[in-house]
């Protein structure tokens, strides 16, 4: 399901009845925990959400915490939420 003008697509599993993820997109006014938001810099989002386990040039994993973040030149433009496994 597609909610683009919320910036937001959910990826559903099981005809359509478990939420897999939750796909975050460059037009997205919300918030992350800790109140990240699109547009941050890669150094604020560390400082705000911690040390990703992984990191390059277009995603920061956080696994553990159940989102990536990706990234275009050093600056947050979307994100993918996912269940902790």
């Amino acid at each position: 399901m597609e909610y683009l003008n919320h910036g937001v697509i959910i990826h559903a599993v099981n005809d359509k009845q478990t939420i897999e993820a939750l796909e975050v997109l460059p037009q997205f006014k919300g918030k992350f925990t800790n109140g990240i938001t699109i547009g941050e810099k890669v150094s604020i989002l560390i400082n705000k959400f911690g040390i990703p386990r992984s990191i390059d040039s277009s995603i920061a994993r956080y696994p553990a915490k159940g989102i990536h973040f990706t990234l275009k030149e050093n600056v947050l433009i979307g994100a993918y939420v996912f269940s902790e496994k």
